[in-house]
């Protein structure tokens, strides 16, 4: 059976007696729970409220509760429950039927916004707390018969689609994480940025040795739109992932992004996005990927570590049959470990790639490497052993015709 933690939800409006002192065994639990409703009128006053004037109506709320002293005897913290409408009794907490047409109450969209910025404000400021949790009515179906200006719920606690959820949003972001991960752990790095998020999941054996890993998000303001063989379409999702010392991951390392509508205004179709590397020559590189576009999300993998986004391709007036265009870079080629993988380019569905040596040994066949229109080489031979220092050729084919690229490989 998993591992439970137990509390129990107290309520108070915060200007009265209050049942948290009630219960007698907070010791017992893993929390003190408390549901805070209305109370801001009460010390802040009516009218306009401003973000400072909630914050200190909100820390009289705590004192008058003594959520510090109920703290401190019980050796719990604190999470405090929160349901606070967009309405005109939004900071006195008259409750009032959601399911009914409320054409008589006014909407306050303010002061619900207003009030989410001074409460995670307020929590900032003390050691009691545990963790919030603002709720309200989610739902929103065929109950709701009545007309936009008199549906109470568009005037309830819900604050989805409302100011006060990017307020709420803004503090439960995670821009950055850095993250140590040995040969023999699992490891799974998640960010949250507004109402999207992007997961890192790096599989056990994917490092020989333990190393620190960081996945931050990334403006790609600025960022080349090549690729290959064509432009690229970028949402504005970016991310970067760094580690320490040399080399690069030898399994593949999932990447999930997940997105909003309001990010796809450059996107023509949502289905045809994919996960993209950028390179070290300036261009994407097209990952093997899966858009999701009813999850609102992309999958792809990777088996080297930079900046990444989404993207939809628009491909550049498609080449004829010849291979006169296929070409490769860098050259001469210098596997350090950090650096990029040679790369071939222009290459079609279908086309095989082999490496061979200079005196005409095969090295190895990177054609399952070919996605959308470049293969890869790491440098390595058919049993993963690193190639030594010398000039090798890629052999390009497409049906019956035949390109070789030399490459000097320098380590």
């Amino acid at each position: 059976m998993p591992d439970v933690e137990l509390t129990l939800l107290a309520d108070s409006n915060g200007i009265e007696s209050d049942n948290v002192s009630f219960c007698k065994f907070w010791d017992e639990l893993d929390y003190i729970s408390l549901h805070l409703s209305g109370g801001v009128e009460h010390y802040a006053g009516t009218g306009t409220l401003t973000v400072p004037q909630i914050k200190d109506a909100l820390n009289s709320m705590y004192s008058c509760v003594d959520l510090a002293g109920q703290s401190a005897s019980s050796g719990k913290k604190v999470i405090l429950v929160t349901a606070y409408s967009s309405s005109e009794y939004c900071f006195n907490g008259t409750w009032f039927e959601e399911f009914e047409p409320q054409p008589s109450i006014n909407q306050d969209l303010t002061a619900q916004q207003n009030f989410y910025e001074a409460f995670f404000q307020s929590l900032s400021t003390h050691t009691w707390i545990a963790g919030a949790f603002p709720w309200g009515y989610w739902w929103k179906g065929t109950d709701y018969n009545n007309t936009p200006g008199d549906a109470a719920f568009e005037k309830g606690p819900s604050h989805r689609g409302k100011p006060a959820e990017t307020a709420i949003y803004s503090y439960y972001s995670k821009l950055t994480e850095t993250l140590s991960v040995s040969t023999a752990s699992f490891a799974s790095i998640k960010l949250i940025d507004g109402f999207n998020s992007i997961e890192v999941e790096i599989d056990t054996g994917t490092f020989s040795e333990t190393v620190n890993i960081v996945v931050s998000t990334q403006s790609i303001i600025g960022f080349n739109i090549d690729y290959s063989s064509g432009t690229v379409n970028i949402v504005p999702l970016g991310l970067a992932i760094t580690k320490t010392g040399s080399g690069q991951p030898s399994l593949p390392v999932s990447i999930t992004i997940s997105y909003s509508d309001s990010d796809l205004n450059d996107i023509a179709s949502e289905s045809a996005l994919k996960l993209a590397r950028y390179n070290a020559f300036g261009k994407w590189v097209i990952l093997n990927s899966t858009a999701y576009p009813a999850l609102n999300k992309v999958v792809g993998l990777t088996d080297h570590f930079s900046v990444f986004a989404l993207v939809e391709l628009v491909p550049a007036v498609p080449a004829g049959p010849s291979l006169n265009n296929v070409y490769g870079y860098s050259n001469p080629y210098r596997p350090s470990g950090s650096s990029d993988n040679y790369c071939i380019s222009k290459l079609q569905p279908g086309d095989i790639v082999r490496i061979y040596n200079l005196t005409g040994e095969f090295v190895r066949d990177i054609t399952d490497s070919v996605i959308v229109d470049s293969a890869e080489w790491d440098g390595k031979d058919s049993r993963g052993d690193f190639c030594a220092s010398g000039v090798y050729f890629a052999l390009v084919k497409r049906g019956g015709d035949k390109k070789i690229l030399k490459i000097a490989l320098i380590r």
